[in-house]
């Protein structure tokens, strides 16, 4: 059935759509616009086009459901000066929600799984298709939905507990954040904030900017680095492989308890200080401009470098790999650093620091929580309260 397509007014109240239809609805909103999406299930995809217009198309699923969920299901649709917004809703009031900062995701996850347990009732898979201006901000909020966002420059956000994100040139300032899905982004430019508990991550561009937070998952970064910028990255166990162009310069900064560093580079080691249980390592390629920092407990850290034919194809991402399993022993050390030499005593400045950020052990902590509360195990009361109280003593 044909869709049904009119322009919609803005800041008339939200309008709820329950029809069995797609539907359509276009807003008036000029070169700048916001646009927040919130769906547990299913799937959003947003695309920038050169239009000074919002196009939503909504398309509510049966996917196999009761007609009493089908029929409990609605979107939520709202024009607000210059924010679009809508939401799946179930009955009037279940929706997914990510209103605070990364450390509050997992607590929203098990909020929204709770009610949908406590319901029995979880919403039918919604497809969203939109086309924004290209210099739209989104906000993106999903439980299980895949998300898919391409040729936007603006603010993005995307927030997911287990569904995949895909994202093809993407400018300016993105944040993206998941439990267990996998993140894949393929010419991304300007910064990047991206946190994953046990999620993979794939990630090709030139960024500026790009800091990373991942207990178990492999992140991978395929793509030049900025002469003056920062890549930090913060792990459990989770690898990091960086793919760079062998004419990079970089300084890295490696600090873990059993971290393991490995290169194919040219790579000029000018500290690599082990102690009960610390390991500080630090080197340069091509004289060092960029700043990449590594700071885990078990993780890997794999310096590679990029295939032509990935350069030549303005950074698409390569398949994921396995990383070396061997520290490297690379050609230029300091004198006292060569194999058979004592190690000097290390200053103040270059003792081995503990990883930053969260407390490892509170966030794998959590994510069996969470897990244990899917299967039932645990009551909404129960995983909230482990929850608060992992956070408090990670403090």
């Amino acid at each position: 059935m044909p869709a049904e397509t009119f322009d919609h007014p803005k800041d008339q109240g939200p309008e709820v759509v329950d029809a069995e239809t797609t539907v359509e609805r276009r807003f008036a909103t000029g070169d700048h616009c916001r646009l927040v999406i919130e769906n547990p299930r299913g799937r959003i995809r947003v695309s920038g086009c050169d239009r000074p217009e919002v196009t939503l198309r909504v398309t509510k699923l049966r996917d196999g459901s009761t007609a009493a969920r089908f029929d409990a299901t609605r979107v939520e649709i709202r024009h607000e000066g210059g924010t679009i917004s809508a939401r799946t809703i179930v009955d009037g009031g279940l929706s997914f929600r990510d209103d605070a900062a990364w450390g509050e995701l997992l607590a929203s996850a098990v909020r929204f799984l709770g009610e949908a347990i406590r319901s029995a009732l979880m919403p039918v898979e919604v497809d969203y298709e939109v086309q924004v201006p290209r210099h739209a901000d989104l906000d993106l909020k999903v439980v299980t939905s895949r998300v898919a966002v391409e040729n936007v420059r603006g603010a993005v956000h995307v927030a997911s507990v287990s569904g995949a994100q895909d994202l093809a040139r993407v400018k300016g300032d993105i944040s993206l954040s998941t439990v267990s899905g996998e993140i894949g982004a393929r010419e991304l430019a300007g910064s990047l904030d991206v946190n994953s508990v046990s999620g993979g991550v794939s990630l090709a561009g030139s960024l500026d900017a790009l800091r990373a937070n991942v207990v178990s998952g492999s992140i991978e970064l395929a793509g030049p680095l900025a002469t003056t910028g920062s890549y930090d990255f913060h792990t459990v166990s989770g690898s990091v492989t960086l793919r760079l162009p062998p004419e990079t310069a970089a300084t890295i900064d490696a600090r873990g308890v059993s971290m393991a560093v490995s290169s194919d580079l040219p790579c000029r080691v000018t500290r690599d200080r082990r102690g009960p249980g610390s390991h500080y390592w630090q080197g340069q390629i091509n004289g060092g401009d960029a700043a990449v920092r590594l700071n885990t407990v078990s993780g890997h850290l794999y310096l590679a470098e990029l295939p032509e034919i990935a350069r030549a194809s303005a950074g698409q991402a390569p398949e994921p790999s396995e990383p070396g399993g061997t520290p490297t022993d690379t050609t230029e050390r300091p004198a006292a650093e060569q194999p058979g030499a004592p190690a000097p005593e290390a200053s103040a400045d270059e003792q081995p620091a503990p990883p930053t950020g969260e407390d490892p052990a509170a966030e794998s902590a959590q994510l069996r929580v969470l897990r244990a509360l899917e299967r039932g195990e645990l009551t909404v009361d129960e995983a909230l309260e482990q929850i608060e109280t992992l956070r408090r003593h990670a403090q």
